[in-house]
């Protein structure tokens, strides 16, 4: 977000210099770099995450980027599809799935919805409309932002920790627990911690009333424990950036081994005798990028969209290449070929690829320089294969531009994998549809060439993608299932200077009868608080209520008062819901405001204060009483107690 802004500001002074210097003489020189420019912020994101576990019925939406593509209905979810700004997840009651994106773990219950909002280099936004999703935060880094927006908040996660959301409705309150870690509630007026080993209970009504209580653990809680000892360090990080995503799972099915040539490769263990890579899984259009390699493996995120493959003692082999900070993803790591028994090199594209008769790929190996297809900038292709790739045959293709892609010979030539035009374009899956090897040997002549810049034949020679491309061929005929209409409108936001996404107005919600006032004390004096009355409590498997498809998810319409808050506009990707009414922006005085506490924005007019409700003659305990920990070591982890006393 804000290196957009930069860009922006720069532009003019840009045009300037460049229009100076062009009359001095350097005017083709500079017009290619304006061009490379003006593309560098064109490129794709270069990092994504990805649906790492489905268990029961799962759907998911995609919105295509593409001008040309009609909208997208709710699809059965496919284990590795990519998620990026614009898709969303579905869980219907009773069934779990998984979502990872960068350092971040997504667990979400039967009955939740998650909207991808943005991920960048720095960000990562969701929405959690309805049900719950419990976040394992590992390996954050200091400059990057995690946040999640709740129907009554944004939940700001500080720290590397394990988070628990509720998204509750109308009726029931929102929740964000801290198992541990540090997490704060931003809401228009004020921020809101959250002690570790504590939930905040965000009551209903207006306007909103807060308390805190320890957590109480339950079954998700158990199934989150049992999955997240998987990724606490796993043995793939020794030789695979912490950035890598996916690399957590390959451990669990596979070795690795140290080779004279590639370093560390990693191997897969239970495959066939015959396998090789890109040929159990499907393709997929997917916006911005395009074609995309959908693995069937449960492991087969990583090594399908980063390093390369290679063949060793009769085996298959992942190189992951050198340790960078910020790996680029990648649709897939492999080369487009074309041809056909008997003709020429020409000949065998046009009717191979043309006429829809076949289309190949290969698998790159150490090496071997991945042209994307897409339209990117020199930048990019050098970032895309820094990991892989020295930097002269970089140079060749983005600064010299000497290779001779007609006469290229692959190094995984003979693991060449081809199917017919259909099966490629209607995501059908490959295994059963590939030529045998004999008549596959033949196409060898590559495709889609031209490195990615604009203006070069880029992915002119590869299909254009039908419906079944973007939702899956099953889809087609058996539509997933859309999410029930959240009980309660989600908020408006806007982004801060810092990149941080903050509540504009939180959507008023009426009071449920019946609830008893308890104070809750802070330092020097107490407030009310209101407490949620016991059928309150949120169900996050509750059976929805059906409704049409392709529900919108939030807009998220910006303000920028007194110039500090960078407004932005809705994300042209993300699927949209309707608008919230803003809530008057009184808020009473959280239970514990945090001790750097901005004063509240002064471009919405605020409410007088609530007078004091009657103090009953039982307090609540004092909120900064330490918390007995009540949970067992599965569920904090064997680092957790330590983090936290570093922090102190």
């Amino acid at each position: 977000m804000s290196i957009q802004r930069r860009t922006v500001r720069r532009g003019p002074v840009l045009a300037v210099a460049l229009v100076a210097l062009s009359v001095a003489g350097f005017g083709p020189a500079l017009r290619a770099f304006a061009q490379d420019d003006q593309s560098a912020q064109q490129d794709p994101p270069s990092r994504v995450g990805y649906v790492s576990l489905i268990e029961g019925t799962v759907s998911m939406h995609a919105t295509a980027a593409d001008p040309n593509a009609t909208d997208n209905p709710w699809a059965p979810a496919s284990i590795n599809y990519p998620m990026t700004a614009g898709t969303s997840l579905w869980t219907e009651p009773g069934a779990k799935a998984e979502i990872q994106i960068g350092a971040a773990r997504i667990d979400l219950d039967g009955g939740t919805e998650v909207d991808i909002v943005a991920i960048d280099d720095q960000n990562v936004d969701i929405n959690v409309p309805q049900g719950r999703a419990d976040i394992h935060l590992h390996g954050r880094q200091p400059s990057e932002n995690y946040e999640a927006t709740l129907p009554r908040g944004t939940a700001a996660l500080m720290t590397d920790g394990t988070y628990r959301l509720i998204a509750g409705d109308d009726q029931a309150p929102t929740r964000i627990g801290a198992l541990y870690g540090s997490v704060q509630l931003l809401e228009p007026s004020q921020t809101v911690p959250v002690e570790t080993n504590n939930e905040l209970v965000v009551t209903v009504g207006d306007p909103l009333q807060y308390t805190q209580q320890p957590l109480q653990d339950d079954a998700f809680d158990h199934w989150v424990a049992d999955r997240m000892h998987r990724f606490d360090q796993p043995p793939a990080h020794q030789y695979v950036s912490p950035q890598v995503v996916g690399a957590e799972s390959l451990d669990q099915y596979g070795t690795w081994q140290q080779t004279p040539q590639y370093g560390a490769v990693w191997v897969p263990s239970q495959v066939n005798a015959d396998w090789a890579p890109y040929r159990e899984g499907h393709w997929r259009w997917v916006a911005p990028w395009g074609w995309t390699w959908v693995d069937d493996e449960p492991w087969g995120f990583a090594p399908f969209h980063y390093g390369r493959w290679t063949q060793f003692d009769g085996r298959w082999g992942w190189v992951p290449g050198t340790v960078v900070e910020r790996p680029v993803y990648a649709p897939a790591m492999v080369a487009f070929v074309g041809g056909d028994p008997g003709r020429g090199p020409g000949v065998g594209i046009a009717v191979g690829i043309g006429i829809g008769v076949a289309i190949g790929w290969v698998p790159l190996g150490p090496g071997e320089v991945y042209r994307p297809p897409y339209h990117v900038s020199d930048r990019y292709i050098q970032n895309v294969n820094v990991t892989n790739v020295s930097r002269t045959e970089i140079n060749n293709i983005t600064v010299n531009r000497t290779v001779n892609v007609t006469n290229v010979t692959y190094a995984n030539q003979r693991a060449v994998t081809v199917v017919n035009h259909d099966a490629f374009v209607n995501a059908r899956p490959v295994q059963g549809a590939a030529l045998p090897q004999a008549q596959a040997a033949a196409f060898t002549h590559p495709i889609a060439a031209g490195g990615g810049r604009p203006g070069a034949p880029g992915g002119a020679g590869l299909p254009q993608p039908t419906a079944a491309s973007r939702v899956g061929a099953e889809a087609i005929a058996r539509p997933g299932q859309a999410p029930p209409r959240a009980q309660l409108q989600m908020p408006q936001t806007h982004v801060t200077t810092q990149g941080r996404v903050v509540p504009t107005a939180v959507p008023a919600a009426a009071a449920r009868p019946g609830p008893a006032a308890v104070p809750q004390p802070t330092r020097g004096q107490a407030q009310p608080v209101a407490v949620p009355h016991p059928a309150a409590v949120p169900q996050p498997n509750a059976v929805p209520q059906p409704h049409a498809p392709n529900q919108p998810a939030v807009a998220r319409p910006g303000v920028q008062p007194q110039g500090r808050l960078q407004a932005v506009q809705p994300h042209p990707q993300a699927p949209q819901r309707p608008a919230s009414q803003a809530a008057p922006q009184g808020r009473s005085q959280a239970v514990q405001p945090h001790p750097q506490q901005r004063p509240a924005p002064q471009a919405h007019p605020q409410a007088q204060p609530q007078p004091p409700h009657p103090q009953p003659a039982h307090p609540a305990p004092h909120p900064d009483e330490k918390k007995k920990d009540e949970h067992p070591a599965a569920f904090h982890g064997s680092h957790g107690g330590d983090r936290n006393d570093e922090r102190a």
